[in-house]
């Protein structure tokens, strides 16, 4: 048996520790390229970048699409009232590289619209991991 006491207050705590860490991430980035790039200017030219680097747009498209779908497939089965998928498994594809994919789901199937830890979520792992290829393509330069 659960203690859904317990369980709530992990919901609860989910966005904090979201936040946390792509904070961390973020501040830790800009102060890199900050410290590093000042003399120089920084690149943001995503589409160069993804050009050269082709395989790194497929796994991400991958990614995006199989998030897009474990976001369908979640609305489906609770339409359907059977088991869901773990809001953890949800968010830990949107952090890997699926945030696009999750938010166009959320948008499209109106799933998981009211729940914090998707809606400010989201948006604040899509801008963790725009951070994270300005850092990949400002290294090395």
């Amino acid at each position: 048996m659960r203690d859904n006491k317990k369980q709530g207050i992990n919901k609860d705590f989910i966005i904090w520790k979201l936040i946390l860490v792509c904070g961390i991430m973020i501040v830790s980035i800009v102060y890199y390229l900050w410290k590093e790039k000042t003399k120089e200017s920084l690149n943001f030219d995503f589409f160069t970048f993804f050009k050269e680097h082709i395989f790194v747009f497929q796994i991400l498209g991958f990614i995006n699409i199989l998030t897009f779908f474990l976001f369908g497939f979640d609305k489906w089965t609770a339409i359907k009232k059977r088991s869901r998928i773990k809001i953890m498994t949800l968010l830990g594809f949107s952090f890997i590289g699926g945030s696009v994919g999750g938010l166009f789901a959320m948008l499209l199937f109106r799933h998981k619209t009211k729940k914090i830890y998707f809606t400010l979520g989201l948006p604040l792992i899509m801008l963790t991991q725009g951070a994270v290829i300005c850092f990949f393509m400002n290294v090395g330069r």
